[in-house]
């Protein structure tokens, strides 16, 4: 009889392991499905972290001190390109390196080369070319002047953004930064209408410096994102307390 009912008390055992390693299992399949969702709620709240440009600060092609890059000419995935007012001459990529201790040329806090937009006949910019889907976009870039102007009244260069050659922010964009200023950041936001392919360009100013570096395009996140991860927080604490 005793064997008996050791028997049963073993089954019975068994039988309340097995059901804890099932609730043990049941509860880790929760915890991943919160996780999952935190996870897919974050990101699309996030997405205004990718800078949807290449090469934004300017880091190809590598050149140990300065060169001068012509309209025509690829500047890394850049493009150099005529000035809208019909001249073109030409950019520069600047090094680090040559204006180290230099009383005259900035140094970039952003990776280690940066863009001249040549300034004396407002003859230049560049341009990069890449696709948006419809929505809300800033584009940001910081910019300077020569330490030491030498008689240029003050840092100004321009930016737009346009589709088949017609801009779609309402024209070009002037920024401006003071006599002697060290790099600023500069931004703009617009909307979009449509997908497709856009150009996004920068060109000099007559007779002001044009310094430009760490050029980004975001994705401004809409409104549903947020609201997304506003609701979806409360949703896993809640799991969690209950569990609790």
């Amino acid at each position: 009889m005793k064997a008996i009912t050791d028997l049963t008390d073993r089954r019975e055992n068994d039988t309340v392991i097995s059901a804890r390693r099932s609730l043990k299992v049941t509860g880790i399949k929760k915890v991943l499905t919160r996780a999952t969702l935190l996870l897919a709620i974050v990101s699309s709240a996030s997405m205004v972290s990718a800078n949807l440009l290449l090469d934004g600060s300017f880091e190809l092609p590598e050149t140990p001190l300065h060169a001068t890059f012509f309209a025509g000419d690829t500047l890394g995935d850049w493009n150099v390109v005529a000035h809208s007012d019909g001249h073109s001459w030409y950019s520069d990529l600047v090094n680090n390196d040559w204006t180290s201790g230099s009383p005259f040329w900035p140094t970039t806090p952003a990776g280690l080369q940066y863009v001249y937009l040549a300034d004396a006949e407002q003859e230049n910019g560049i341009s990069q070319s890449v696709y948006l889907t419809a929505g809300s976009y800033e584009l940001s870039y910081i910019q300077a002047d020569f330490k030491n102007n030498g008689g240029i009244v003050d840092g100004e260069l321009r930016a737009d953004v346009e589709m088949a050659g017609s801009s779609v922010i309402g024209g070009w964009k002037t920024s401006t930064v003071p006599n002697s200023s060290d790099w600023v950041r500069k931004q703009l936001t617009f909307n979009l209408s449509n997908s497709g392919s856009y150009d996004v360009r920068f060109e000099s100013v007559l007779n002001h410096a044009g310094f430009i570096d760490d050029v980004q395009l975001n994705a401004v996140p809409e409104p549903s994102a947020f609201l997304a991860l506003g609701l979806g927080l409360p949703f896993l604490l809640l799991g969690r307390r209950k569990k609790d």
